[in-house]
């Protein structure tokens, strides 16, 4: 999940550089990694990438269909330091 979110950011800024981005929440569903570890991993990726390219500055937005999911996409931001809008 953390090598699949860090290539999706290096395309997207290769492709469309300061523009914002969105993202399921991905392997949350049924049979996937689970919503928790999954949001971890996206957001450890999140701040591992802005770490090594410090200028590109990005801006990621999740979808997720519950409530609960938007939650859990908070507090993983405040885990990791990822600044939340």
């Amino acid at each position: 999940m953390r090598s699949c979110t860090h290539a999706f950011l290096e395309s997207a800024i290769e492709t469309i550089p300061g523009q914002r981005l969105g993202t399921p929440l991905l392997g949350a569903g049924h049979g996937g990694l689970g919503s928790v570890l999954s949001v971890d991993a996206m957001l450890g990726a999140i701040r591992t990438f802005t770490e090594e390219a410090p200028e590109q500055k990005l801006v990621v937005r999740f979808a997720v269909l519950e409530a609960a999911h938007a939650r859990l996409v908070e507090h993983a931001a405040d885990k990791h330091g990822v600044p939340r809008l």
